[in-house]
């Protein structure tokens, strides 16, 4: 809900590209947003029945363990806690069905003696302070105006709801009853909102208090100091989540070895700005698998299928293995495309004529309730490319044949021709 309109569409988007048709749960807390995609998707000339929307607030757990339980849906993408996440993976381990999960974050912001400064400090600002700290990928250890967010000059907004401020607020106690400093805010703002907190931050923080371990979700900075890069990174990685991590220095060979130790799916060198639709999203650890956005994040809707032909060739003796031509690699989309949709443009240009390369991807077979004179027909393709692949061969032979050359050599076809057919 941080994010209602990008956290749909970075998911839609790859989804249609593979061929698949989309069943999205929108957050309770921002259903409109939700349906208004569904509106423009619509105008947009999207068939019906290929995106579809559920809105729910109470019910949204039984629509979770449906979604999840369900044989029908083959690809769970989910957005939201880790304990969520957990449960909703134990709900789809009848089905095996293939998972993508982003949770929870708790990014760790170094900043080193020799860095920027003043480009740490926007960097932070940047980092954990947008959308009132309400970003998975925030800062959210650290070692303005405010009023209605849709006003000119506002640059810190509410919180989603009450719990979320409650959340704040515990955090900020935990932390001075454990000896941090708090230095500015560290208290809501009733006369602005229900759910307004004040920007806060705390120094003197250490790995005991809550705000180490757990993630805020709110305008809450904490520095945490220390005096080694080996303990740094000690530090930012006690934790059972890894999905962002931040890093302030100008020595290029330290920004390698803590870049690389980070257990983190995405860092940030010398910017607190990180999220890219061409980048691929997503963390390690308990912050989930699988990625969203760029080329990995369509891969995530298809499963590849190798095939191997095999006994196409021609041997020289009884013994003689069949001959292995190519592997096509088949990427099929997870769930089956509507009735109508047809191939992709990409399966259409590249014909059967043209599949004896290892790179080879066919995507997006039609609808298995297709009249079977629409649908690819397989076996057909395959006799026709096993007829032009022989004629290669008796060529290659013919343009080979003669004595043997060096010992081991023939003058038969090479097995792997570097033909383009």
């Amino acid at each position: 809900w941080n994010f209602p309109a990008a956290m749909i569409t970075r998911k839609i988007g790859p989804a249609l590209a593979a061929g698949c048709t989309v069943v999205c749960k929108t957050p309770g807390e921002t259903p409109y947003t939700a349906l208004a995609l569904a509106e423009l998707a619509h105008r947009a000339g999207i068939p019906k029945g290929v995106v579809n929307f559920v809105t729910s607030h109470h019910n949204t757990p039984a629509i979770g363990e449906a979604m999840a339980t369900s044989p029908i849906i083959k690809k769970l993408s989910f957005t939201g806690s880790t304990n969520v996440g957990k449960i909703l993976m134990k709900q789809a381990s009848g089905t095996l069905k293939k998972l993508s999960f982003e949770l929870g974050g708790n990014a760790p912001f170094i900043v080193f003696d020799d860095a920027d400064v003043d480009l740490a400090v926007t960097g932070a600002i940047a980092s954990k302070f947008r959308s009132s700290g309400q970003t998975c990928i925030c800062a959210n250890r650290i070692f303005f105006k405010v009023g209605n967010g849709f006003a000119d000059g506002i640059t810190h907004g509410p919180l989603i709801h009450g719990r979320a401020v409650d959340k704040v607020r515990e955090h900020v106690k935990d932390a001075q009853d454990k000896g941090a400093k708090l230095t500015v805010g560290g208290s809501p703002l009733p006369d602005v909102g229900d759910n307004f907190f004040e920007p806060t931050v705390l120094t003197g923080m250490n790995s005991e208090m809550a705000l180490a371990s757990e993630e805020t979700f709110g305008p809450v900075a904490g520095l945490f100091p220390f005096k080694s890069e080996a303990e740094v990174m000690k530090l930012a990685n006690d934790t059972n989540v890894g999905l962002a991590g931040y890093v302030y220095s100008r020595d290029s060979a330290r920004i390698y070895r803590v870049a690389e130790h980070l257990e983190v799916g995405m860092i940030g060198v010398n910017t607190g700005l990180i999220s890219d639709t061409v980048s691929p999203f997503g963390g390690v650890k308990e912050s989930g698998f699988g990625r969203e956005g760029s080329l990995y994040g369509i891969e995530e809707f298809q499963t590849i299928k190798t095939i191997t032909l095999g006994g196409m060739g021609t041997s020289d003796g009884p013994q003689a293995k069949p001959l292995v031509i190519e592997q096509l690699i088949m990427r099929r989309n997870l769930l089956r495309p509507a009735y109508g949709l047809g191939r992709s443009e990409f399966y259409r240009t590249h014909d059967a004529t043209r599949c004896f390369t290892t790179t080879q991807f066919f995507s997006n077979p039609e609808a298995g309730d297709k009249p079977a004179n629409a649908r690819p027909n397989f076996q057909q393709r395959t006799e026709r490319a096993s007829k032009e692949v022989n004629a290669l061969l008796k060529e290659s032979s013919a343009k080979n044949a003669g004595p043997r050359g060096p010992a081991g050599a023939t003058g038969g076809p090479t097995p792997r021709g570097k033909s383009s057919t």
